[in-house]
């Protein structure tokens, strides 16, 4: 695979010998070999190689940390701690803004941000705005189309990274990620989940009309949150 970046002026050959079978797991890690490399700078500094390095990596890693809750599995240890902390019944990080709480201080920051923030970016071409700026940069490239993001093996352009990376494993690579076996079935309506949570989330909110994400300026509560983010727009008239 051929890495050509004007950007950062070096041409970079990557192997890609991940892809054969007796090297793609060894006590659990991916081999990547790096053959025929001419360069200027060190590659690693190159984070658009990086990302694809990393993404394939991922996809075909062996996901062995398994949750013993609701089986879901993740690559590494460090996702399935973060993973485990959504299962917790009790919610220390509590916002002093509203009623919500969560299992987790990012999750936390995340809601601030998102909801209680004071700033706030408006889309140039629309009425929508947002309180992050990265949000605001992917909806302009949803407006104006722009793909930036261009595959090097078939000049196939995207417009965000994850799926030129992904494009990259699964059409040069022939690597897919297998879709797990959707076994939680649910008693009331026709529906399957892969994972036990997603079969209790869908009970509670639908079946058993449970609503608990609240509104940070009045009593009101929703089962889910583009209902809140629907409510939120008339606070603003």
């Amino acid at each position: 695979m051929n890495i050509n970046t004007e950007r950062d002026n070096f041409e970079f050959d990557l192997d890609y010998s991940i892809v054969k079978e007796e090297t793609i797991l060894q006590d659990n890690k991916i081999e990547v070999y790096e053959e025929n490399c001419q360069q200027n700078e060190d590659p690693q500094d190159n984070q658009e190689t990086k990302d694809i390095v990393q993404f394939v990596i991922t996809e075909v890693n062996e996901r062995k940390y398994k949750c013993e809750i609701c089986d879901q599995a993740y690559a590494h240890k460090s996702t399935l701690s973060s993973h485990m902390v959504t299962h917790s019944t009790e919610k220390k990080s509590k916002c002093n803004l509203c009623p919500a709480a969560f299992g987790s201080n990012k999750r936390l920051r995340r809601h601030i941000r998102e909801t209680h923030s004071e700033k706030s970016y408006p889309c140039p071409i629309c009425t929508k705005s947002f309180k992050v700026l990265n949000s605001l940069k992917l909806h302009i490239i949803r407006h104006t189309g722009e793909r930036r993001y261009e595959c090097n093996l078939c000049g196939q352009k995207f417009q965000d990274r994850s799926h030129r990376n992904r494009h990259v494993a699964v059409v040069h690579m022939g690597k897919r990620r297998k879709k797990p076996e959707r076994k939680y079935k649910c008693d009331q309506c026709e529906k399957s989940f892969p994972y036990k949570c997603g079969l209790e989330r869908h009970t509670s909110t639908v079946h058993n009309n449970v609503k608990n994400i609240p509104c940070p300026e009045c009593p009101e509560m929703f089962k889910h949150k583009s209902y809140l983010q629907k409510h939120m727009s008339f606070h603003k008239l």
